[in-house]
């Protein structure tokens, strides 16, 4: 189970893989914390704060502000007695967040569309496809919610706001709309942590003070709270360090950072890079350079399906990839390829392959121009590869003991 695991990108710990955890899951719980005091004491200001902290959702991350009106409206529709609660922190939100909405509903007109099915973004697909059924989290998250309906009426505002995560894991029963509907476990998840917390935390309240049952009690939460964090940072540890990917990414850290020093080859800043993958990632985030393809253009809103296939062909030519081996290596790629629509549709997965290698075509028939075209500065390549011959006569080479990277001089006449 731990080789599976551990047998590619860090993974024994999911929900920690969104962008700043520390700092978005800080908004979602401000966002309860604040709910909870409002349904406590129904003031203005607490409602205020409440709606506040709901509308900063719209600013941070997607699935949690359309996660946190669906349970809004459950809150609204099943809990009659707190439904004005329900209703003002969602208008207040609404207002808060209409910024952030409208220049989220905006985004494709004013970028490239081509990028949203890229990503797996608002891609139909069928009603009972691509189903996700967890199973331990999900009873561990039922158990808590009835448990809270039953003995702790405060919470059940927070087992609807776990519910709704856990349904809408799966909306595309309702809407057949694929949007990465797995992140909304990083919803339900940590609020169904929260949950647990807070009935172990209320529990405790309901127990006299200075008796054996309290200091029971007290023992328990305490041996659960030091079983989590000493599992939680030893997992942590095992996933960045013994992953089949962060110890590649790791040794290429350690290789590029020791060739740097010992052999510098200083870039032009905000230059455009092609060559091994590697080398490229590392060149772009400690020599602020740009990728000519890779993932940052894979998911980038400015980049058309058809640059992005001229900019892995031109990448694959530069780096002396001839059209046989190119054509190999796209149809291992696509078949390995999990977004977007060429992952479900094999005709239209030989389209896209039939572009990149009419790409290719293209960028071996037209290099200079080609290269003109989206700027490229540099070729990286591991010592001894050779890049397309066009290079090797034009460009400057400068080697050191790992590497070797042309130079274009015309980008820096």
């Amino acid at each position: 189970m731990a080789d599976h695991l551990l047998a590619s990108k860090p993974n024994l710990m999911p929900h920690w893989r969104i962008m700043t955890p520390g700092l978005s899951l800080a908004y979602l719980l401000l966002y309860v914390l604040a709910l909870l005091r409002a349904l406590d004491h129904r003031t203005r200001s607490s409602l205020l704060v409440a709606g506040v902290a709901c509308g900063l959702l719209f600013h941070v991350y997607f699935y949690y502000w359309t996660a946190a009106g669906l349970s809004l409206l459950l809150c609204a529709v099943f809990l009659r007695s707190e439904r004005q609660v329900f209703l003002a922190t969602g208008s207040i939100g609404l207002v808060v967040g209409l910024p952030s909405l409208v220049s989220t509903y905006l985004l494709p007109a004013t970028q490239n569309a081509d990028w949203l099915a890229r990503t797996d973004k608002f891609i139909q697909i069928g009603h009972l496809q691509e189903l996700i059924l967890p199973k331990i989290g999900p009873m561990l998250a039922m158990a808590a919610v009835v448990y809270a309906f039953v003995r702790q009426p405060r919470l059940r505002f927070l087992g609807l706001h776990v519910l709704a995560g856990l349904a809408l894991l799966n909306h595309q029963v309702i809407t057949g709309l694929q949007i990465e509907n797995f992140h909304y476990s990083y919803f339900w998840g940590p609020l169904c942590s929260a949950l647990l917390v807070l009935i172990a935390l209320d529990h405790m309240r309901q127990v006299p003070r200075g008796g054996l049952e309290r200091r029971w009690v007290l023992g328990v939460i305490g041996a659960v709270v030091a079983l989590q964090f000493s599992t939680g940072f030893y997992l942590r540890l095992r996933e960045v360090t013994d992953s089949q990917e962060a110890v590649q990414l790791n040794h290429e850290l350690r290789e590029f950072k020791r060739d740097l020093q010992a052999h510098g080859v200083s870039k032009t800043p905000n230059s455009v890079i092609a060559g091994d993958r590697g080398h490229v990632r590392l060149s772009v985030v400690l020599e602020d350079q740009r990728p000519l393809s890779g993932y940052v253009v894979d998911v980038s809103a400015v980049v058309s399906d058809e640059q992005w296939a001229e900019r892995i062909a031109l990448d694959a030519v530069l780096s002396g990839v001839n059209a046989t081996t190119f054509a190999l290596d796209q149809r291992r790629a696509l078949d390995r390829n999990v977004w977007g629509p060429w992952a479900r549709d094999e005709a239209l997965k030989r389209q896209l392959l039939e572009l990149r290698l009419a790409k290719h075509r293209w960028a071996a028939t037209n290099l200079p121009y080609a290269i003109d075209r989206y700027e490229v500065g540099y070729v990286a390549l591991p010592r001894g590869a050779s890049p397309d011959p066009y290079v090797a006569r034009n460009w400057e080479e400068v080697g050191s003991e790992a590497w070797s990277v042309w130079r274009n001089p015309r980008m820096f006449e």
